[in-house]
């Protein structure tokens, strides 16, 4: 065993144990609640798991196998999901979000870069600098972000976005596979080549923050709003505006979602 740092995080409870020199310890954990156990060591990626407590799994040693974080190696963020077509975390994240932390601090002269990644579409690919693939560069963003203000020196990470090139699920068939395709993975470089490379940056990452189905529309930003839905959904939102014009009527005062429901509803009575 390796000595190093076990944190557990539930909702309302946090604590950690530094393990001896072999690697055993001791921590309390609340009984009948589901937590995040989190195991960090110098020279390690950190491990994290969900565990529910229960009187069996205290009575019995818990073993964490941690890999060793070298140049080149990739790591999933276990549990650290975006919402659909934005760069906004779940909530369940914070706790993977704090692992990240904790691993660059007690790591720290480790550098990382973080490959963000979204979910494709139909089967369409997505070009370099379209509205999707910057999508990729937010959610990375959004976790560089919080590394900063944790205090985390920004030389040390690089920020990079790959669209969907690379699908852990190429043909998702269930929500699950979505969301594993809407990721950041971590990857241990090479501090040199980090700190003589330009992160990958967009003009407005909030934008995508903002973007909602409840979102009004709005004559000035049709064009890249309309690029955040299925084309099906596209041609409705675009033939109901020109209906409701056509009557003299203000689309403006509808939301997206409404302008698709109402042509849906339409198109049912025919």
């Amino acid at each position: 065993g390796i000595s190093g740092i076990v944190e557990i995080q539930s909702n309302d409870f946090t604590t950690k144990v530094s393990t001896d020199s072999n690697g055993k310890y001791k921590i309390i954990a609340p009984l009948d609640k589901v937590v995040n156990i989190a195991t960090y060591a110098n020279g390690y990626f950190v491990e994290s798991n969900l565990v529910k407590v229960t009187k069996l799994i205290a009575q019995k040693p818990i073993k964490v196998y941690l890999p060793r974080a070298l140049i080149g190696d990739k790591f999933e963020l276990k549990n650290l999901n975006f919402e659909n077509n934005k760069n906004i975390l779940k909530s369940h994240s914070t706790a993977a979000l704090s692992g990240l932390k904790t691993f660059m601090k007690i790591n720290n002269e480790v550098c990382i870069e973080l490959a963000g990644h979204i979910n494709g579409f139909d089967g369409i690919r997505f070009d370099q600098g379209g509205l999707e693939f910057d999508l990729s560069v937010a959610r990375a963003l959004t976790v560089f972000e919080s590394l900063l203000n944790s205090e985390i020196d920004p030389e040390r990470v690089l920020v990079k976005g790959y669209g969907d090139l690379h699908l852990l699920y190429p043909q998702p068939k269930s929500q699950y596979e979505m969301s594993q395709n809407m990721r950041v993975e971590v990857v241990i470089s090479d501090c040199d080549i980090v700190r003589q490379t330009s992160n990958d940056t967009i003009v407005d990452p909030r934008y995508f923050s903002n973007l909602r189905a409840n979102r009004l529309f709005n004559k000035e930003t049709l064009n890249k709003d309309l690029s955040f839905f299925y084309n099906s959904k596209k041609s409705n939102i675009l033939k109901q505006i020109k209906f409701l014009e056509a009557n003299n009527e203000d689309p403006s005062v509808y939301t997206y979602g409404e302008l698709i429901s109402a042509w849906a509803l339409r198109g049912n009575k025919k």
